[in-house]
């Protein structure tokens, strides 16, 4: 079975409105989880970048790194990296 990461990314993203970390509660809420893929050299990257209110978040703009990753694996590393990067 192949896996519709954009679809994962879409479920996470509206599991994560939920919390006090990106609902709409704070200041600038977490729009969407925006799985992108690109190829470079022979080299192919498989990113999530988060989209807030605002554009980019407190931060800036940072993308997640899912490349090679199962749909699991993609969950597990948007929770790890967007936490991460909330704090």
């Amino acid at each position: 079975m192949r896996e519709d990461k954009q679809k994962i990314c879409n479920a996470m993203c509206e599991t994560l409105k939920l919390t006090s970390a990106a609902g709409s509660p704070t200041n600038n809420p977490l729009v969407e989880l925006r799985y992108m893929t690109k190829e470079e050299g022979g080299r192919y990257e498989e990113t999530v970048r988060p989209i807030f209110a605002d554009g980019c978040g407190n931060n800036g703009y940072y993308d997640i790194n899912v490349s090679m990753d199962s749909g699991v694996a993609v969950i597990m590393d948007i929770v790890n990296q967007f936490v991460k990067s909330m704090w």
